[in-house]
């Protein structure tokens, strides 16, 4: 008989891409789709300013 073992946790960021349910659905308008791509699109920008903001520190402080 194996030992009793709690069930495995998930990561909080992996549970909060799943909590986005609604935008990850397959979209049904154009007007979805847009609104989709925009998201995309500013997560996106995000991502690149953080990225050129901690390679500039990096060489500043470097």
């Amino acid at each position: 008989m194996a030992p009793f073992s709690s069930p495995p946790r998930l990561p909080w960021g992996l549970k909060w891409w799943l909590s986005l349910v609604d935008l990850n659905k397959t979209p049904n308008t154009a007007k979805q789709i847009e609104t989709k791509l925009q998201f995309v699109d500013l997560r996106r920008q995000v991502f690149l300013s953080i990225s050129l903001l901690f390679l500039f520190f990096f060489f500043l402080t470097s």
